[in-house]
């Protein structure tokens, strides 16, 4: 059975601060070094703490979000800064083909506000896989994901009553049927050597 983790993020509040967890070191702050204390220590808040064990009980993750400026919404960064941690997500000794979630899947599906067109290699806004790189390699398959094809849904804004109909009918058919969902090929969009 595949468990898909969702949640709603609603608290952009960063996890360190000296009033919920203290610092170890207040002259250098480093933010990976306190998360990671603060992991090893079970001084996270407690929100974290339960997002953690939704990602820790999840086979696949979705990340639902609208593309806001040609990257996620900024609570939504501020949940993969709090979120993902240093030694509960990733370490550096276990990233990327051997990350600490490679045996889960992720998945980004989002609308954007401009048709496909604008996101191909000669389009206005340029290729939609060069702005997804940094997310979908520098965060999620660095931390072990299997990162699967995006699933996005361009322009919607403009789209009648019925055709919205349709594409949430297909999505829904494409999350229960995830496990069949194509790869995304992180070597097509590498850049440099």
């Amino acid at each position: 059975m595949t468990l898909v983790y969702t949640t709603t993020i609603t608290s952009p509040q960063p996890f360190t601060t000296r009033k919920n967890v203290g610092v170890n070191d207040p002259e250098h702050f480093v933010y990976n070094d306190e998360a990671c204390a603060a992991w090893k220590e079970g001084r996270l808040s407690d929100d974290i703490k339960e997002e953690h064990n939704k990602l820790l009980e999840a086979d696949l993750v979705i990340f639902q979000f609208p593309m806001y400026w040609f990257s996620v919404p900024g609570i939504m960064k501020g949940w993969i800064d709090r979120v993902l941690t240093q030694g509960f997500a990733f370490s550096l000794q276990n990233m990327y083909d051997n990350g600490i979630f490679k045996d889960k899947k992720a998945l980004l599906s989002f609308t954007t506000g401009g048709p496909e067109s604008m996101y191909l290699p000669d389009g206005i806004n340029g290729d939609i896989n060069i702005m997804l790189y940094p997310l979908q390699s520098g965060v999620l398959h660095f931390c072990g994901f299997q990162v699967l094809a995006p699933q996005i849904f361009w322009s919607v804004c403009f789209y009648c009553s019925s055709r919205k109909i349709q594409l949430l009918i297909y999505y829904l058919l494409m999350v229960k049927e995830c496990s069949c969902c194509p790869r995304w090929d992180l070597n097509q969009w590498k850049i440099g050597p």
